[in-house]
């Protein structure tokens, strides 16, 4: 079904979007949008509820993040046979909610929650990132294993004064079991009680410190699996890449979509580079539990916000037969449709949305086929 974003109900003229590299974006303040509508509607905000009697009034409402611009969020709308998606400052003048007021804070807290999950309804929960803290995603044992792991070691290498992080899940699996290492790691514990001021029973204290760290990263390790997936289908377009010789148009789509692909895994990669380095020091860890489990929480939620929109994609390529040609051509085309906005340089997509909107007739038609289909229907008036 077609999109068509209004931004304000119908009045305005057309004009061109550009890339918003949601990658980029600051950390979110988790619990701030939850408290602010709790204290304007009296009560905790737990679900997604509306005073005004137009969002009941709507047929099967739904929030998301625009497909034109993933950093803007959209109420959905049924109108006829289309999908209509009303951007958020839209609603507050067409529906005259004042700031501040119960719809303006919820509002607020839904745009804060599509941060974690794909799409909102009324009466649907608020994510518990915003209440609690929590993450939203399953964490399995194994996750929570991992981690635990990886500070553990941290500890053991430590008191044998070279300490050193070790993030290879098979590594980590092997030496944790080593009766050497675990001896290793009681020893530590207990050293490590000392330069925390945690005697007497301080062994158990430290243990209880990094079961509380371990919960938090373990929301990282489910995070980096999420990335790992990405990394896979940049290799399944590699491959493609090299097996692409006789199709015009996949042969046209692929090296921009190969580009791009390579500036989503390296800035995803340094990202969780730049976690593994923040928290490679047990000790400082241990000491400044507070202000580390923040910044866990931060590049968790901004990591989790930034993955969450590849779902649909990895998906595809999960089950695409991409040795059919049609299918090719359309995964490519998807493809491009979702990295073009996130990552493709500012003046790059500036000038094809330049393009798009004066309907340059120098645009040679080649390139007009290639580009067919790459864009959702959505226009914004």
């Amino acid at each position: 079904m077609d999109y068509v974003v209004w931004s304000s109900l119908p009045s305005s003229s057309n004009r061109a979007g550009k890339p918003c590299d949601s990658t980029d974006s600051g950390p979110v303040q988790a619990g701030e949008m939850a408290e602010d509508a709790k204290e304007e509607g009296g009560g905790q905000a737990e679900t997604v509820a509306f005073e005004h009697k137009l969002f009941s009034a709507m047929e099967n409402p739904y929030f998301r993040l625009s497909a034109q611009n993933p950093d803007q969020p959209v109420m959905i709308v049924t109108f006829g046979d289309n999908e209509v998606a009303l951007p958020f400052e839209s609603i507050r003048k067409e529906f005259a909610i004042k700031e501040v007021s119960a719809d303006d804070q919820m509002l607020n807290l839904v745009a804060e929650g599509l941060n974690f999950v794909v799409l909102l309804r009324p009466g649907d929960p608020i994510p518990a990132e915003l209440l609690t803290g929590a993450p939203s995603a399953q964490i399995s044992r194994e996750h929570r294993e991992i981690a635990f792991q990886r500070l553990t070691m941290q500890l053991a290498t430590w008191v044998a004064g070279e300490e050193s992080s070790v993030t290879d899940r098979k590594q980590l699996a092997r030496i944790a079991k080593d009766p050497a290492i675990m001896a290793r790691i009681n020893d530590a514990l207990g050293e490590a009680a000392t330069h925390l001021g945690l005697e007497p029973d301080g062994k158990e204290k430290v243990l209880q410190l990094i079961e509380r760290l371990a919960d938090d990263l373990a929301a990282i390790e489910v995070l980096r699996d999420r990335f790992a997936k990405i990394r896979a289908t940049e290799e399944k377009i590699k491959v493609l890449r090299g097996v692409t010789k006789s199709q015009q148009v996949a042969i046209e789509l692929i090296a921009p979509v190969a580009r791009m692909m390579a500036t989503a895994v390296a800035r995803f990669g340094n990202d969780f580079k730049e976690v593994d380095a923040r928290t490679d020091k047990i000790i400082a860890l241990l000491k400044n539990i507070d202000s580390q489990v923040s910044y866990i929480r931060e590049r968790r939620n901004d990591l989790h916000r930034r993955l969450l929109a590849w779902a649909d994609i990895l998906e595809a390529w999960d089950e695409a037969e991409i040795g059919q040609n049609d299918t090719r051509v359309r995964l490519l085309r998807e493809t491009y449709r979702f990295l073009a906005p996130r990552f493709m340089p500012v003046d790059e997509w500036t000038l094809r949305s330049k393009l798009q909107v004066s309907g340059d007739t120098e645009v040679d038609q080649r390139q007009s086929e290639t580009n067919h289909g790459l864009a959702k229907t959505e226009v914004v008036w």
